[in-house]
């Protein structure tokens, strides 16, 4: 017999699995494991553990609780995997998580608690975006549990996420763009605007960028690294997001021109190859918290409040696909990982293209049709 139950109190119950004999003394092992609940549910986490024991999948229940593991994650998984801007992203949701859910033990965690933490968040006035970011960590933590043997499960795999709503955002027309740029004229937040509209790059591109990456003769750029300001540790540099996001981007004359005088400005300086491209007048560096306070300053003067600098990266790709540019020429320039993520962000602004498909397809079939309806007649 590989196990059996034993009755404990009213709704308590042990269950009891002979796992063999010791090598050295020869006595026979049992686990000893508690159930709190009905005869039924002491009888699933018999046959789950014995099934879990013929596959090798059995983990030892343990007193680590949810909050004590998540430390232990930050600790030895976290700080030594990802970049230092995302492990304080990571630190700040943690503290939220345990403040909840932290003294539930790791091996107890049931998607029905986690789905209504969930429920909790929503109600609270949190976004569904805001909410996905905590069902992202708590994914990510438990399937590194599931490595290190201490579940045998990922309980998430069980956990629906609030569906995720794209938040909205607004895109300059022609006369938006010119009334912006003329009010960054003069401002150490020209450049950086300019090049935003022009090429579509993230903020933390822009700021990553050196003289060394244009070729001013060419027309173009490459972005090889980004730029990420942190309070506590300063300024970071690291590489593009995705493989995509590592591009060449081409630009015109007109920021040509812009470039050139720029680069003249700080060549006073000193030598510019190693420089930033997007650094402000006196030679200084541009931060992006920097770029963001300043480019709001502006844009609320020109009459655009509620306009975010990362506005100017969706009105870069909205310009471009009004006229038809190809959608995979646009996904190229902002390095997006699929065509399909630029045309779920901008497909609003595809129904015309699709329109003149429609009457292309119609103009080129019509004969067939008109020799179908006369072979009827």
């Amino acid at each position: 017999m590989r196990g059996h139950l034993r009755k404990r109190g009213e709704r308590s119950w042990s269950v009891v699995v002979d796992i063999g004999h010791d090598l050295t003394t020869g006595k026979r092992r049992q686990k000893w494991i508690g159930v709190k609940g009905t005869k039924r549910d002491a009888e699933r986490k018999l046959a789950e553990v014995i099934r879990g024991l013929d596959v090798g999948s059995y983990v030892e229940p343990s007193r680590l609780t949810l909050g004590d593991y998540l430390d232990q994650w930050l600790a030895d998984y976290v700080e030594t995997s990802v970049r230092p801007r995302t492990a304080a992203g990571y630190r700040g949701l943690v503290g939220v998580v345990q403040k909840s859910l932290g003294q539930v033990r790791l091996t107890e965690l049931s998607p029905q608690a986690v789905q209504r933490y969930y429920a909790k968040l929503l109600e609270s006035g949190l976004s569904a975006h805001t909410v996905l970011h905590y069902h992202r960590l708590l994914s990510q933590a438990l399937k590194q549990a599931v490595k290190w043997e201490l579940l045998p499960r990922n309980v998430m795999d069980r956990v629906t996420p609030p569906k995720k709503v794209r938040p909205d955002f607004k895109i300059l027309d022609m006369a938006g763009v010119e009334r912006l740029l003329t009010g960054a004229a003069g401002t150490d937040y020209l450049v950086p605007i300019h090049l935003a509209v022009h090429t579509g790059l993230r903020r933390s591109e822009l700021c990553g960028l050196r003289w060394s990456d244009l070729d001013l003769t060419a027309g173009n750029l490459t972005v090889v690294r980004t730029m990420v300001g942190m309070r506590s540790l300063g300024v970071e540099f690291s590489e593009p997001k995705s493989r995509r996001s590592r591009r060449v981007v081409a630009f015109g004359e007109g920021t040509a021109e812009l470039l050139r005088a720029h680069r003249g400005l700080l060549s006073a300086r000193g030598p510019v190859e190693d420089m930033q491209v997007c650094a402000r007048g006196d030679g200084s560096v541009m931060r992006p918290d920097s770029l963001s306070h300043g480019y709001k300053k502006i844009a609320e003067r020109c009459g655009l409040s509620g306009v975010r600098f990362h506005d100017l990266r969706h009105t870069h790709a909205s310009l471009l696909l009004a006229p038809n540019v190809p959608v995979h020429v646009v996904q190229a320039r902002m390095g997006h990982e699929s065509i399909q993520t630029t045309v779920d962000i901008y497909g609003h602004v595809l129904p015309a293209s699709d329109f003149e498909a429609g009457r292309v397809m119609e103009e080129r079939l019509a004969n067939l049709r008109l020799q179908n309806v006369c072979k009827k007649g």
